[in-house]
């Protein structure tokens, strides 16, 4: 399933990236939707968490407050976005430790830290098919802008 993203998210997240990483880190975010709108995303969170040049762990406390916060605002995660230092592409950590191990969750990679343009030309997408495994997924496709 494509995801729908509020024309804001994009340009959130890589502020988010440059803010937090400062070129020099890795950081992640998190993509937010209402629940009950299939592939709708409208929010971006950042979470509490340590990093370094290649690498990121997020708080374990924080994310279990994030999980009773979505499931109060009925709310769902729908995607992790994160940056790694040179080309984009999926770690065996991150294929090993994704927020969310179900059926259709989306990892996105930003290139260089995500200090180059802002838009997903250079990123790299995945999503958790039924068998469990993650399947490269093209972002022009799957990812759809809406203003």
């Amino acid at each position: 399933m494509a995801l729908t993203l509020e024309r804001y998210v994009i340009e959130s997240t890589f502020g988010y990236f440059r803010g937090c990483g400062q070129g020099r880190n890795e950081c992640i975010v998190y993509w937010t939707g209402p629940r009950g709108i299939p592939g709708v995303v409208d929010g971006v969170v950042l979470p509490s968490h340590h990093a370094g040049t290649d690498w990121y762990e997020t708080d374990p406390a924080w994310i279990t407050g994030f999980f009773l916060t979505l499931r109060q605002d009925g709310r769902t995660v729908r995607a992790q976005a994160h940056t790694h230092p040179k080309t984009a592409g999926h770690s065996p950590t991150d294929d090993r430790y994704p927020l969310v191990s179900k059926l259709g969750f989306c990892s996105l990679v930003v290139p260089r830290y995500g200090t180059g343009l802002v838009g997903l030309d250079d990123a790299y997408l995945t999503v958790i098919a039924s068998d469990g495994a993650w399947v490269e997924r093209n972002t022009h496709t799957e990812i759809v802008e809406i203003a």
